[in-house]
């Protein structure tokens, strides 16, 4: 199975946390389930993983031929799951974020995708989720606390987005909370993603998996 992971600049705002979750999440995917990963990321968020012993540098052949020239990047590796690193100037440019619509376009074609997940701030989870409307995939949204703290006044966007997700995911019961309060996403909808509690991140596999067999969100 194909998934994409969506993440920006945003993560290294908390370092210690979102970043370490998020390399978790791809390295499960990949080791304990055998998923296929492109994961779309920022360059400062690559910084935060410098030290992992499993990062590496990759060549061309990560992407297919089609998808090479549509957007400045740097290839690599973390063990399976295979990284595309845009500078941060380019996620921060939402006049920009048509080329990241029109890359993931172009690598489904190519790559079909399973399903999209975004992690970070309100305009990436909502490019994402556009992505994989269009696509008529299953998306998902990681809402980091800057995202449940600045999205409600944005109220086209978060409305629009917690009526197009197949499945939210908090870091903390007061983030499920705080969407449960100010979103039409139901209970059953929102999951929190502790990586300190056992077995969180192993049965994330398995979520993107029945994710996949039943797209409600189309």
């Amino acid at each position: 199975m194909h998934i994409g992971l969506v993440s920006d600049p945003t993560l290294t705002h908390s370092p210690q946390h979102h970043a370490q979750t998020l390399r978790q999440c791809a390295k499960a995917l990949t080791t304990l389930n055998g998923f296929d990963v492109h994961w779309l990321l920022s360059t400062n968020t690559l910084a935060a993983l410098a030290h992992d012993p499993a990062l590496r540098p990759a060549d061309a052949s990560d992407l297919p031929p089609t998808c090479r020239h549509v957007i400045p990047h740097t290839l690599y590796r973390l063990k399976a799951a295979r990284l595309i690193a845009l500078e941060p100037a380019f996620w921060h440019d939402t006049a920009l974020h048509t080329r990241l619509f029109t890359f993931l376009c172009l690598l489904h074609r190519e790559q079909p995708f399973a399903t999209l997940q975004a992690w970070g701030a309100l305009p990436t989870i909502y490019l994402t989720l556009y992505t994989a409307t269009y696509l008529r995939l299953p998306g998902t949204a990681f809402y980091t606390p800057s995202c449940l703290q600045e999205g409600p006044p944005q109220s086209f966007l978060w409305q629009w987005v917690a009526q197009h997700t197949a499945m939210a995911f908090t870091g903390h019961a007061t983030g499920r909370e705080r969407l449960l309060h100010t979103s039409p996403l139901q209970p059953d909808q929102i999951q929190v993603l502790d990586p300190a509690q056992p077995n969180t991140i192993a049965a994330l596999g398995h979520t993107f998996q029945e994710i996949a067999k039943n797209p409600f969100n189309l």
